[in-house]
Order: structure tokens, then sequence, then C-alpha cells
């Protein structure tokens, strides 16, 4: 199996994507990789937050670069301004569905931006969709805040998964006890960070024990290779 980290600056407020440019990028890394993973921010941010029906036309732009693999681009800022509520949302796309995990637990910058902006709350999303089945592999999300509040060790209750993935902007760290996968891969990506090697890498963890991975710099993406037991 190999995954791919897209490399990808974000700042919490100045939205300076070039949208296009970064999906070139996923482009680019579909090609090359079975599994996806952009940082937190990467599609929107709380200085430009995107209508339900911008972010659909986004996921489904992105659908388009699915072939048998997997995608989860980052998360966007998504506002409804009918129910007043603003969310963190990561889609999780594959050649059959698009699905969403939503941050649960804001940060005081994004409270902020929300109660300025004239949005009653954040939705925290439903209990259990950070937790997901992709080709035989079980599969955990957090984004940023969530990891600091054991968010995906409360919700699998002890059980093992595969694969772990952390999207991040200007996470102040990865906590060693706070990751949930014993036997498998752990994954983080925090673009505010981007250029530091403690902003995107991968771990193999056995028996709980940690140790770095190899990767490929790809330039838009780090490549990281790994086979998982049949």
């Amino acid at each position: 199996m190999k995954i791919a980290l897209i490399n990808q600056k974000i700042n919490y407020l100045d939205y300076d994507i070039n949208t296009r440019s970064y999906l070139d990028k996923l482009r680019k890394a579909s090609e090359a990789a079975d599994i996806i993973i952009g940082p937190e921010l990467s599609i929107s941010n709380i200085s430009r937050p995107m209508t339900y029906d911008e972010f659909m036309q986004y996921c489904e732009d992105v659908k388009g670069y699915v072939n048998n693999n997997l995608i989860i681009p980052g998360t966007g800022i998504v506002f409804s301004n009918e129910q007043k509520i603003l969310s963190n949302i990561s889609p999780i796309i594959t050649k059959e569905n698009i699905s969403f995990i939503h941050k649960k637990y804001p940060i005081e910058i994004e409270k902020k931006a929300a109660k300025r902006a004239g949005f009653l709350k954040f939705n925290e999303g439903n209990n259990n969709e950070e937790v997901f089945n992709y080709n035989g592999l079980d599969i955990g999300i957090e984004i940023c805040n969530d990891h600091p509040k054991s968010r995906l060790k409360n919700s699998i209750n002890g059980h093992n998964i595969d694969l772990e993935f952390l999207l991040a902007c200007d996470l102040d760290e990865v906590i060693l006890k706070n990751i949930v996968v014993k036997n498998g891969i752990f994954c983080y990506n925090d673009g505010f960070k981007m250029g530091d090697k403690d902003s995107i890498y991968a771990l193999k963890v056995e028996e709980g024990f940690f140790s770095h991975m190899a990767s490929i710099d790809m330039g838009d993406y780090l490549l990281i290779k790994h086979d998982f037991a049949a």
C-alpha cells in the first residue's frame, strides 16, 4: 500500500490557497498512491468558509480523481446560514461514496470567528463517525484539537485500528499516549508547520512501540509504503 501526505501551507485566516493548484496536487498524488491525506483547512478556512453547495461541488471535483483509491483531502470550514452553524469537515472520498467527519472540539479562534460572523455554534457531528472501514482496513481520523481531547481514543474503546490519520493546523504537539493504533500506521499532516520535519510524517506502530517510516519526497507530497498482512 502507498500513502501520500500532501504538502500544503495552511493559515487560519489568510485564505490564499489556489484551489486549482491544490486540486492538481491531489490529482498527481491519486495517480501514485492508494490513500491520499491532506492537512486541516486545506479546502477552506474561517476567513473564507464555503457554503454547503460549494463544499459538495469541491468534493465532487475531487471524486473525479479517484481511481480505486481513497482521498481524504483535508478539511474545510462550511457554513449553514439557515441553521447558523459553522462546521469543520473532512470528506472521505471513494469512487462509490462521499462521507464526512466533523471536528468535534473547535479551538478558541474558531469559536470567536463563528461568533463574529453571527453563527450560533460549531457542528460537532455524530459519535463514531471518525472510524470507518476501507478495503478491509479499519481507519480512524482526528482533526487537530480532537487529538488532545482523546476523541478517537474514547471512540474505539480499546479496539485496535490499522490506520490512524491526524489532520491538523498548528497543533501544539502529538500526544503519543493518545495514538490509538497498536499495530499499524499513524500519519500526521500539519500544514501550518509545512517545511518542519515534525509536521508531516508517518510512524510504524508495533505492539505500542513507534518508529519513523521512510518516505519519498515527491515535492507536492510525501509517499510512504507499507504492506499489510493479509
